[in-house]
């Protein structure tokens, strides 16, 4: 069977997503958008979550006298062609099953940042990116692994702490590596939990106030003329701002259909493909044999969306999760770690979908391209979301520079 590298659609998808993204970045780059000041945050006021990665960039555009906007810039293309590039090595050597093509093409999955430009250049990317080097780490020690995850982890939970929703990927992962059950393993594993979860606690303790702020702001301004955006100042916001934003309980019966159809039509095709699947008894730990691997997925997935009741951007969360239970999953396959029953995905296919490939094309382009979420909860479905990225490129080429 037909493998996806060869398919010439597949590697064109990845190749459009790759280059529309730098694009876009580098259309966006010159303004003060939040892709831009998410980055923009650091150390100069003193310490405070997300600073991390701002401090690093200060510091070397500082020593080398450089424009910090460009050093965001090239640090963000080089992340989005890492992740597209690392994305293509995960599924270049599946067979071409539609539920592999409708799980790949998720509206809430490659395009997602490039259709929604709020979610473009975001922090969160490191996150999927840790869990694919996690993935490719195939042929390294269980020790070089774990130690290297968390020491990854930490410096992305200093850079972002969405990483905390979806920590159990990166741990179960770890466990499912353990295929002789160690003892000493499991309570490494245990340890990475812990240790974690105490920085978690001591970055969400840690008090920032208005004036370190401040102090913030003004560093930029007078070490690098970078004036803060709208990011670096919600950064001084305590919790219960976010949540009070939300409004969670009181999500509108609309709004609550329209979020239930983008985890049905988004995850719908992983989920179907996951029945096909089953542990490889060889290579994992003896313990989760007997667990269906569409159950372990779910159980992965609901913790991720904690994040609904302290944040409004939906639309990014929703494209964060599935990229991780989509890494995950074919993770799995990648380190043969599960067996996928080609036999009977083989008959379920030639049972659900037409034999016409003209018929099976429009029913992936009617689940995976004719729509995409926005950015916020309350807003209303995108539509067609590759036909209306390029219909703006000529709002943002004049913008385009490096």
């Amino acid at each position: 069977m037909e493998k996806l590298k060869t398919n010439k659609f597949v590697i064109f998808y990845i190749y459009l997503s790759t280059f529309t993204a730098i694009f876009y970045l580098g259309s966006l780059h010159l303004n003060l958008s939040n892709s831009i000041t998410e980055w923009l945050i650091n150390y100069q006021g003193g310490f405070t979550r997300r600073g991390l990665s701002g401090e690093i960039l200060f510091q070397f555009s500082l020593f080398f006298d450089l424009e910090l906007k460009k050093t965001i810039l090239f640090v963000q293309i080089c992340t989005y062609a890492v992740f597209y590039y690392l994305i293509f090595l995960l599924i270049k050597e599946l067979n071409n099953y539609y539920l592999i093509y409708l799980s790949f093409f998720s509206a809430i999955f490659l395009f997602f940042p490039i259709a929604e430009l709020e979610a473009i250049g975001r922090k969160e990317i490191l996150v999927s990116i840790l869990m694919l080097v996690l993935i490719f780490l195939k042929n390294y020690s269980f020790d070089f692994k774990i130690y290297i995850t968390f020491i990854l982890s930490i410096l992305i939970l200093l850079t972002h702490e969405i990483i905390f929703f979806h920590i159990l990927y990166f741990l179960f992962f770890l466990f499912v590596l353990n295929k002789q059950n160690n003892t000493k393993n499991n309570f490494k594993i245990f340890l990475f939990l812990i240790l974690f979860l105490i920085c978690s606690w001591l970055l969400f303790k840690n008090i920032y106030t208005v004036q370190m702020k401040d102090e913030m702001c003004l560093s930029l301004l007078e070490n690098l003329n970078v004036i803060c955006g709208f990011q670096t100042h919600y950064v001084a916001n305590p919790l219960e701002t976010y949540m009070g934003e939300v409004r969670f309980p009181n999500w509108n019966a609309e709004w609550i259909i329209r979020h239930s159809f983008i985890m049905v039509f988004g995850y719908g095709p992983l989920i179907i493909l996951s029945f096909f699947t089953s542990f490889d008894k060889n290579n994992t730990n003896k313990i989760i044999h007997k667990i269906p691997v569409p159950l372990i997925l779910i159980l992965l997935i609901i913790p991720t969306y904690l994040i609904f009741y302290i944040s409004v951007d939906t639309g990014r969360y929703h494209h964060l999760s599935y990229s991780m239970a989509f890494i995950f999953f074919y993770g799995l396959i990648f380190n043969n770690l599960i067996i996928l029953n080609h036999q009977s995905l083989k008959k379920f296919e030639n049972y659900f979908f037409p034999k016409s490939k003209m018929l099976c094309a429009i029913i992936i382009f009617l689940v995976c391209f004719s729509w995409n979420p926005k950015a916020v909860y309350h807003e209303d479905l995108g539509s067609i979301p590759i036909y209306r990225t390029f219909e703006k490129i000529d709002n943002f080429i004049i913008n385009f520079k490096w």
